[in-house]
């Protein structure tokens, strides 16, 4: 796009209208590569979404769970077991 030559650039010696010139044209820059990420996101999260769409259609709506869970571990300063409540 620019050679490095290009890239050097004494700001502090450029005119108000120079400075505000090279911000539009960063500006521009800038979003045209933004704009061709998000295409590109968009794209890929299209894709991701077919996918787990047709993923799902065999399960349902939601994923299954197996298991309990993990173990529980204790939190410190709470008593263990069941004392009758706030209210005992």
């Amino acid at each position: 796009m620019f050679s490095m030559e290009h890239m050097v650039m004494n700001l502090k010696s450029m005119t108000i209208d120079a400075l505000m010139g090279l911000r539009a044209k960063i500006d521009a820059v800038l979003n045209s590569k933004v704009a061709g990420e998000r295409r590109a996101l968009e794209t890929e999260l299209a894709k991701l979404t077919r996918f787990e769409s047709g993923s799902r259609a065999k399960t349902g709506d939601r994923p299954r769970r197996t298991g309990q869970g993990g173990a529980q571990i204790p939190q410190p300063g709470k008593p263990q077991g069941n004392l009758g409540g706030p209210w005992a």
